[in-house]
């Protein structure tokens, strides 16, 4: 924390510091109460010579430094105005000046004033000083003003405990000792008079004579004159003995009555009013127990049932009876603050909550707000295996035993105190409990579903992100466990995937994971294999038969960083011509790769562990490839779809095409251990904000932290070279979006630009081994798992068309690459409805001719108007013509097609309103950027919002419900809070019959289309236009 920080931090007003402070004072406050009074009248001085001088003197010395503090105090302690808490400095000293200043500051000018006098008493002052002394002395009563405040303080901590007779008793107790506080103060006020009224028969003389001995009043004991006083106080009615003549005894008689009348009088009022209220407190209750009881007796209720009916009543009677109040009494705010205090250390127990107190307290408050109390009776239910799951429990109060398992027979785990269950309810529909939970006692929770959670996120969209990414998160982690977890495994989870979001690790970096701090030395491989020194940078030219490799000759003394490469080089140059075992091909390029090791390497660090065995798989099918070991390529894969030998042989034309160099396979087995580290959130979170993209990531790891990706060291200029181009044209061309037909001609433009401005025909050959080597290891495993006999056809006719990349325009290359899939499925490729259908089949992933038959029913069901729209959509080239492209769209195509209530033809439909949108909006959005005729638009959001939405209508409207943001070329689609809000809402009778008189409408138009088609074709009116 700064200094500034530090300067300018306040005390809470009800914080544990400033509450015991407060509490000290009201104890200094009672001992001044009882002691002045009885220095003054029976003038004690402080000092040691007896017992009362010595208690004086301790609380005289106590005060001086207290209250001299408590100035500094008062204005280092925030206040509240209005119900809200104020913390600006400036604000509370000009408060603190309004108010209690003026006081303080008096009072403690007169303990210093009364210190000066003390010390004059000792030097031997005169009589007028020590008169002047007992003065100031009684001014320090003054202090007792602050009484009034301190009562308010036990009024407060009495109802922080939460229960009403608790605040009555504390009510009762604070008048009592507030009358003998009074009856205190007027009884020593009794004894001055008598003491300082210069008279021989003053009331204490006569109260004491009984023989006429004058000198009797000086020997009477001072508390026998104490009690003598006392009883003229309490016993009012009775009159004091004085002297008829004692005007000034009269006269304080007669005050002394009023005063007791007024004050004491309705002191006793107040407690006789406090004791009816608490009364009448235990008769409501015990009337709720008796028409409880009569409720029970005519319903012939059970011994068994109506003892439990009662005992579950006297509890909720007791721990409910209090939180009954008029609501109007106190504001909204406050309502919320209430809540807050009573709920928030109990959700704080969920980690992700407790991240959004810190960040967003508002949000935290709603959330506390709509948690739902439930109190439960002994040996009560409160879930069962099997039952469905909508809220999460968060125990408070209790002994409750929890079961694993469906049967019962699962682990037993007994809980008391606070804990969380099912939070995973809050993310997932239609979730079945997978344990048991029973009160075994008395007990009381709190629950939360997921609705009223979405309800409190409305309105805060970057908290809504944060649980957001938490969800999916937490669902993933869950779902890779196999979806049963304990309790204890759930709560770690928890904790694991709230320190993964964004947000958390922007604001808590862990040390370990900050790129400076990396050192991966440990892991970085010795030289266990004799290398020539020549070969670790390039080594002669050699042609191994059974091999694409070819090496070129170009000898360099290798350097100190280049050694460490050396195990890696001896793999690629000697390693496979020695035949190296297909079992200790992992083992090697563990020892030889450090990012892909599975103990200690990046992955690892930044729990990346599907991505390591992605980037691990990767390396060995690239060398698999180079080296023609169709065995170790294919021996992950089920022999039903396993690759075929012919797909094997169009695979190794192309790397026979690339011409692998030894540099070029070291280079891009590096680039493959390392590739994946650009998708880690917490290595992007350290990286500047305009330098996140995946590419991005690495190349400014390569550049700025190699402690990270240590094998970067051991390439050439030449290897280095390599990877960095092949990382540039990634960025701007992804292959697998080439597949999915989800970019367009423009695409593969920028990619042929990017090509001959790098160099050519060796940029591109090397981008396409690492395209091969990248697709193989998707699916992870020692071995390709990915490209199997029904994937690697479309993979092949991309690559194959990228071949020609330097030869044939991109439009060329592009719809050559549909064309391809055409001839695959067997569907015509003539027509530019023909090229629109091929390249949605894409989009849908169709494979077979059965799926491309419900395609082209889902667009013949299409208005001509919706058609037409798609057709210069999905025609367009973005070269000449400007072009959206969907990101995203194959997810939004595949959620549409498993949701029962959308369908591919009202997501077509849909794309449509989005397009008739966005369209006239294009020349706007790229005003300041001339040159460009492609317009990204991220449609991840929509894609989400398909898989849960339940209601057509809702989907089909929801277009006008989005919020868009454009930035630097790229549209984000936003489906708002709007949008969220109503995925559960089910369908209605409106919306059906709206959606049967739609279906009609559009079988109407399928119809007579189909007529146009068979008019034109049987009678020709094709050739008027028809």
């Amino acid at each position: 924390m700064s200094e500034p920080e530090v300067r300018n931090k306040l005390f809470h007003p009800l914080g544990k510091i400033r509450v015991l402070w407060d509490l000290c004072g009201l104890l200094l406050l009672i001992a001044d109460t009882i002691l002045l009074p009885l220095s003054l009248a029976f003038n004690w001085n402080s000092n040691t010579q007896d017992a009362g001088s010595f208690f004086l003197l301790l609380d005289f010395v106590a005060s001086v430094i207290f209250w001299t503090l408590d100035i500094f105090m008062n204005v280092n302690t925030a206040i509240y105005e209005r119900g809200t808490l104020v913390l600006d400095r400036k604000q509370v000293v000009k408060h603190y000046l309004k108010t209690w200043c003026v006081l303080d500051v008096c009072v403690v000018a007169l303990d210093y004033v009364t210190l000066a006098n003390v010390l004059a008493e000792d030097g031997g002052a005169d009589f007028s000083v020590l008169r002047f002394a007992r003065i100031i002395r009684a001014f320090r009563l003054l202090r007792l003003l602050k009484m009034a405040r301190f009562d308010d303080l036990m009024q407060e901590i009495a109802a922080s405990t939460g229960r009403q007779w608790i605040m009555l008793v504390v009510a009762i107790i604070n008048t009592t000792v507030a009358i003998f506080m009074i009856a205190h103060l007027m009884t020593c006020i009794w004894v001055g008079v008598g003491v300082y009224i210069t008279r021989s028969d003053n009331w204490l003389a006569l109260a004491a004579l009984e023989n006429g001995d004058a000198d009797a009043v000086q020997k009477l004991d001072p508390w026998l004159k104490y009690l003598h006083a006392f009883r003229y106080v309490m016993d009012a009615p009775s009159p004091p003995v004085m002297a008829a003549d004692s005007k000034e005894e009269r006269l304080f008689d007669i005050l002394t009555s009023i005063f007791c009348f007024v004050v004491i009088g309705g002191a006793i009022s107040k407690i006789s009013g406090t004791m009816v209220e608490l009364r009448s407190m235990n008769e409501a209750k015990s009337k709720q127990r008796c028409d409880l009881r009569q409720y029970l007796q005519s319903q012939d209720a059970s011994f068994e049932l109506v003892s439990r009916v009662m005992k579950f009543a006297e509890y909720k009677l007791d721990k409910m009876m209090p939180s009954s109040f008029d609501s109007s009494l106190i504001s909204h705010t406050l309502q919320t603050e209430l809540s807050v205090n009573q709920r928030a250390r109990y959700i704080q127990n969920v980690p992700i909550f407790d991240l959004t107190s810190q960040l967003w307290p508002e949000v935290f408050s709603g959330i506390c707000v709509v948690l739902r109390k439930v109190v439960c009776e002994n040996r009560e239910d409160v879930f069962v295996a099997g039952g469905l799951s909508t809220s999460l429990y968060i125990t408070v109060t209790g002994e409750y035993s929890h079961v694993e398992g469906y049967d019962g027979q699962g682990d037993i785990t007994e809980m008391s105190g606070v804990n969380f269950l099912e939070e995973l309810s809050l993310y997932v529909d239609a979730l079945a409990h997978q344990s048991s939970l029973m009160a075994r006692t008395f007990a009381e929770m709190f629950t939360l579903d997921g609705d009223s959670l979405v309800k409190c996120l409305q309105n805060a969209p970057s908290c809504a992100a944060m649980f957001f990414e938490y969800a999916k998160e937490f669902t993933m982690a869950v779902k890779k466990i196999g979806g049963r977890a304990s309790l204890q495994v759930q709560g770690a989870l928890s904790e694991k995937c709230c320190r993964k979001t964004q947000i958390y690790q922007d604001l808590y970096p862990d040390l370990e994971t900050q790129l400076e701090n990396i050192n991966l030395s440990h892991i970085v491989p010795p030289v266990e294999h004799t290398v020539k020194p020549d070969s670790i940078q390039r080594t002669p030219t050699v042609r191994w038969e059974d091999s694409n490799l070819e090496v070129e000759a170009d000898a360099k003394e290798p350097t100190s960083e280049m050694k460490c490469g050396a195990e890696l080089v001896w793999l690629i140059e000697e390693g496979w011509p020695n035949q190296l075992s297909e079992a200790d091909l992992p083992e090697q390029l563990q020892t030889s790769l450090p990012e892909i090791s599975p103990d200690h390497g990046p992955h690892v660090l930044f729990e990346q562990g599907l991505e390591r065995d992605r980037a691990e798989s990767s390396c060995i099918c690239t060398l698999a490839l180079v080296h023609n070991r169709y065995d170790i390529f294919t021996n992950v894969q089920p022999q039903s779809q396993k690759l075929s030998l012919s797909q094997w042989d169009q695979l190794q034309h192309i790397v026979s095409w690339i011409r692998p160099t030894k540099e070029k396979i070291h280079a891009v087995l590096v680039l493959l251990a390392i590739r994946s580290l650009g998708k880690s959130k917490i290595v992007s979170s350290q990286v500047p904000k305009d330098e996140r993209s995946p590419e991005s990531v690495v190349l400014h790891l390569i550049d700025s932290f190699q402690n990270v990706v240590p094998s970067v060291q051991t390439l050439s200029e030449e290897g280095l070279m390599y990877a960095k181009g092949a990382l540039n044209l990634h960025s701007i061309f992804n292959l697998a979006q080439m597949l999915q037909g989800e970019n367009v001609p423009a695409n593969v433009f920028q990619l042929q630009e990017n090509v001959k401005r790098d160099n050519g025909s060796d940029v591109l050959r090397f981008y396409i081994l690492f395209l091969l080597g990248f697709m193989s290891g998707l699916g992870a495993g020692r071995g390709s798992k990915f490209l199997t006999a029904r994937r690697a056809e479309s993979v092949i006719d991309g690559v194959r068309m990228l071949k020609y990349l330097l030869d044939a325009t991109a439009c060329g290359i592009y719809w050559g690459y549909l064309e391809a899939r055409a001839h695959v499925l067997n569907v015509p490729f003539t027509t530019p409805e023909d090229l629109v259908l091929v390249r949605l089949a894409c989009l849908a992933r169709v494979e077979d001719r059965n799926a491309y038959r419900q395609l082209q029913e889902a667009w013949h069901t299409l208005g001509s108007n919706e058609r037409t729209s798609l057709l210069q959509h999905f025609l367009a080239d973005g070269i000449e013509d400007m072009a959206f492209v969907f990101e995203f769209l194959p997810d939004c195509v595949a959620n549409a097609v498993r949701n029962p209530a959308i369908g591919l033809t009202c997501l077509l439909e849909l794309l449509v309103c989005l397009l008739n949108m966005l369209q006239p909006a294009a020349s706007g959005m790229m005003a300041n950027m001339p040159n460009t005729k492609v317009i990204l638009v991220n449609l991840s959001d929509l894609s989400e919002f398909i898989a849960c939405v339940r209601n057509r209508f809702i989907f089909e409207t929801c277009v006008s419900r989005c919020k868009v943001r454009f930035s630097n070329g790229r549209v984000q689609l936003e489906m708002t809070g709007s949008n969220w809000a109503r995925v559960n809402e089910p369908n209605s009778d409106i919306t059906s019959l709206a959606y049967s008189v739609k279906d009609v409408l559009q079988k109407q138009r399928s119809l007579e289309t189909q007529l146009l088609k068979g008019l034109r074709v049987g009678s020709g009116l094709d050739t008027f236009g028809v």
